[in-house]
């Protein structure tokens, strides 16, 4: 629809944007000369395509306004952004998070219609229409679509449109071997309780290693690191637009439930994700090459022989 000017509103975290940019992506698809702009905090940033995707990325220091949640100054603040984005004369406001400052802040911005795919507390109930999404559980990605298509029946898109990662590229020409296909596993999560322990991804590699192949290791700052000689470490070293190339060049990538696994199916990589806590229905990557291994809430429950079978099938005919 020519000229339409969309609010999407989805603070964070990084795998819970990349799933919004598959409905996002529906948008954009079928309204090209929508001006599509997109309040992020700055950590998420980096996933949101603004080359195809959005037209405007409104970066807000989220970050700082965490560190003191009930200082008075901080939402004055916070407020006060919210507030500028009504001057923007928004057609559509959308709250793929639903949390009470998002729903603050589709509300504030007051687009002409504002609709939200849930609310979290009460608060947020009573600042947006809510969509009904049916029966739960419900993956993200499909609420997302609900939630658009209560604005028009927007047909899904077979891939969400995602930045180049051309910084990432470029560090990666640099060291990667050309010649050989390499392998990627993403060490750390969010969440402790998510994550699968260090160890266990040190025999995994042990059994998955080949002379053709070299495998990284991916993670923030602070995250584990592997003890396997074959792996090569870049926890807490590259970037995130570095990372996600690495993720886009794998020729599978091994995961918790964490961003790089949504990262890996929006990048067609095929993914082994190894869930404990949450529900796989509503948060596994959302691809069908991929493989979800969960035996309990806890991702240590699921051995290393299983996500081995599960990495040498996805890799079968891709050498």
């Amino acid at each position: 629809m020519k000229g339409q000017r969309v609010l999407i509103v989805r603070f964070s975290a990084i795998g819970d944007c990349i799933m919004t940019a598959w409905p996002v992506s529906a948008i954009r698809q079928a309204w090209p000369d929508a001006h599509i702009s997109w309040v992020a905090q700055s950590r998420c940033a980096p996933v949101i395509d603004s080359s195809k995707l959005v037209d405007e990325k409104i970066v807000f220091p989220r970050e700082r306004w965490k560190k003191k949640p009930w200082s008075p100054r901080n939402w004055r603040e916070q407020v006060g952004y919210y507030a500028q984005l009504g001057k923007l004369g928004f057609d559509y406001g959308l709250d793929f998070q639903g949390h009470s400052k998002t729903a603050l802040c589709l509300r504030l911005a007051k687009p002409k219609v504002r609709l939200a795919s849930r609310a979290t507390d009460l608060f947020a109930a009573t600042l947006n229409k809510v969509i009904d999404v049916g029966q739960e559980p419900i993956h993200e990605v499909e609420r997302g679509y609900k939630l658009i298509r209560a604005i028009q029946d927007f047909a899904e898109v077979e891939r969400p449109l995602m930045p180049e990662f051309l910084h990432g590229n470029g560090v990666l020409d640099r060291v990667l071997d050309p010649a050989r296909k390499i392998v990627t596993i993403q060490t750390g999560t969010g969440n402790k309780d998510k994550t699968y322990p260090a160890e266990l991804w040190d025999e995994v590699v042990d059994k998955i290693t080949r002379p053709d192949i070299d495998i990284y290791a991916l993670g923030g700052v602070g995250d584990p690191r592997l003890k396997h000689t074959a792996v090569i470490n870049k926890v807490g070293t590259w970037s995130i637009e570095t990372a996600m190339a690495a993720v886009g060049r794998s020729v599978v990538h091994l995961a918790a439930d964490t961003g790089t696994g949504h990262a890996a199916a929006a990048l067609g990589t095929p993914v082994v994700s190894i869930f404990g806590p949450e529900d796989p229905a509503v948060f596994r990557p959302w691809t069908k090459d991929g493989v979800v291994l969960k035996n309990s809430q806890s991702p240590a429950d699921v051995s290393p022989s299983e996500v081995i079978d599960a990495t040498m099938k996805l890799m079968e005919g891709r050498w």
